[in-house]
């Protein structure tokens, strides 16, 4: 970050580090208590990458998975195709979960090279693939360890690939707001985001591309500041043909980008850089789509998407039949907080309170651009964030009429709004600052961290750690309750960490898993000190400058008295 602003306060540059050692903590803890292949399509993920690792190009999206991976799903509780779920695995005799763990424990190394004949796809081939190139070197060098130790591994280096959203993301606050303490707590905001930590727990794509859509936001941002340097045009065309390269719902951030390069072209005179931009892009990332078209007539060349494109008119009368109000709850609550291929989520009211409070950040945001603003952020860069974010979150909504088409269910992931989750901070806390009462709108970013966190604290706690080690079950209906403190007593809580090391590498043991807890609370509330320490920096330079004025007003005043 030096390199980048030499002019840097240290103590900014101090409290990103710890933010960004923060999210790799709380990270670490959240890699080594998810049960093997229970995050979301993780077990696909893996299987793509361990296709590429072996067969290079070669591999395609009809391969079908490894023994090591058919072998897996059948002794995991929780996973897809897994005839037991957790409610279920604990509830075996322990000598059968002891032949199951052992069974898993000793999965032929051999057998991650073998073909499963009978076994699915490994269909996340059909994905976008620098997360999977970038991934695959990591795997041949570990290939020979256990499985349980190489899923950690790939995790953590996901996670660490992750991790780059705090530095970009802060940079791109930074850009927008012109003010450290600012950008700090939108940055906060994002590291205390659960659905962030969720997502890059596991192994999957979503570790590249949320840092990569701060990264394609810097470089919109610092183009349109600079449109006459080559460089910066340059940049913004190597961000978006990586991008795209990464997941293919970066298709949706083209139309903004290209209307940015024309229209500032036009002002700037900027044609040639313009150019540069968009061919860049198209050279790294057009023989991809180009790719999937011919083979498969759908640009993202995903199965929901070949399955819809046959019907324009189908697809219209779906989105004019499907239920947009379950459908938008849906994406709302997987934007927030849904646990894995369980499908956890906390109360109702929970996520109730968090939909007030994304309207009243789309009533500010819509205020603050409608206004004259002599300050940062500026309506420039707010249109240009909320250009990438509105489109993302209109391709979101056609994915979800896709799928209704297709399938007949409601909505689809709103965790893919997370693509452009530091643009996301940026614009929900200027929305929020923008309605908030004067004196409360420095602590807007610190009173949404320890919202998140809180909900974060409750679902991971409450739901999800004792639901994976068999505290709490489903009930006929399929709810699951949340966890009763009293359970924690007479054993409860040992109970619990020594059924997180259950089916996980041997080094993480009950004591390790005992520290991470600790580790992961302890972290927790150092972020919310963070938040609370910024905010408070905030009010301290409004006071600051409070009293400037004043004694610049006095001043003033008993100098046009002593000059009348």
């Amino acid at each position: 970050m030096t390199a980048v602003d030499p002019t840097m306060p240290s103590r900014t540059k101090w409290l990103v580090r710890l933010l960004w050692a923060l999210f790799v903590v709380r990270g670490i803890a959240s890699i080594s208590f998810l049960p093997l292949w229970e995050g979301f399509d993780e077990w696909g993920h893996y299987a793509a990458i361990q296709q590429m690792a072996l067969h290079g190009w070669a591999a395609g999206r009809s391969d079908k998975v490894s023994k090591e991976v058919e072998a897996s799903l059948k002794l995991v509780p929780g996973g897809f195709g897994s005839p037991l779920k957790y409610d279920d695995y604990w509830r075996l005799p322990p000598a059968d979960r002891r032949a199951r763990e052992e069974a898993l424990q000793s999965i032929p190394i051999g057998w991650a090279a073998e073909v499963a004949a009978g076994g699915p796809k490994a269909y996340e081939l059909q994905q976008a693939p620098l997360y999977y190139w970038t991934i695959a070197g990591l795997y041949r060098a570990i290939a020979q360890l256990p499985l349980l130790t190489r899923v950690w591994i790939l995790r953590l280096a996901g996670l660490l690939l992750a991790s780059m959203i705090v530095p970009l993301g802060f940079t791109v606050a930074r850009t927008v707001m012109g003010d450290d303490p600012r950008a700090l707590g939108c940055i906060a905001l994002v590291v205390a985001m659960p659905q962030v930590t969720i997502l890059v727990a596991r192994i999957g794509n979503d570790c590249l591309a949320i840092p990569m859509g701060a990264f394609l936001s810097l470089a919109v941002l610092r183009w349109k500041r600079d449109p006459r340097s080559m460089s910066a045009a340059m940049g913004l065309g190597g961000a978006l043909g990586l991008a795209l390269l990464t997941k293919a719902y970066f298709l949706s951030a083209v139309a903004p980008v290209m209307i940015l390069l024309l229209i500032r072209a036009k002002q700037r005179g900027a044609a040639r850089e313009a150019l540069a931009a968009a061919s860049l892009s198209a050279a790294i990332s057009a023989w991809w789509y180009i790719g999937n078209w011919v083979t498969t007539h759908s640009l993202t060349g995903e199965q929901i998407g070949i399955a819809a494109r046959s019907d324009p008119l189908a697809l219209a009368v779906a989105a004019v039949h499907m239920s947009w109000l379950r459908a938008g709850k849906f994406i709302l609550l997987s934007h927030l907080w849904l646990g894995n291929w369980s499908f956890l989520e906390v109360r109702s009211w929970m996520y109730q309170f968090f939909e007030l409070f994304a309207l009243l950040s789309v009533i500010g945001l819509v205020l603050t651009l409608a206004r004259r603003r002599t300050q940062p952020p500026s309506r420039g860069d707010l249109l240009a964030l909320a250009s990438l974010f509105a489109a993302l979150a209109v391709a979101v909504a056609y994915d979800a009429v896709q799928i209704f088409e297709v399938q007949g269910g409601l909505g689809t992931f709103g965790y893919y709004l997370l693509g452009f989750a530091a643009a996301e901070a940026v614009l929900v806390v200027t929305g929020l600052e923008a309605v908030a009462p004067r004196a409360f709108a420095p602590a807007v970013a610190a009173a949404g961290v320890v919202c998140l966190t809180a909900l974060d604290f409750f679902g991971a706690h409450f739901y999800a750690l004792p639901y994976y080690t068999g505290l709490t079950v489903r009930a006929p209906d399929d709810r699951l309750p949340a966890l009763r403190l009293s359970q924690l007593g007479s054993g409860g809580l040992r109970t619990m960490v020594e059924r997180l090391s259950v089916n996980k590498p041997v080094f993480l043991s009950p004591p390790v898993m005992a520290a991470l807890l600790l580790l992961l609370e302890m972290a927790t509330v150092c972020l919310v000190l963070v938040a609370v320490l910024v905010a408070a920096d905030r009010y301290k330079r409004r006071a600051d400058a409070a009293n400037s004025d004043q004694y610049g007003a006095e001043a003033f005043g008993a100098g046009f008295s002593t000059k009348s």
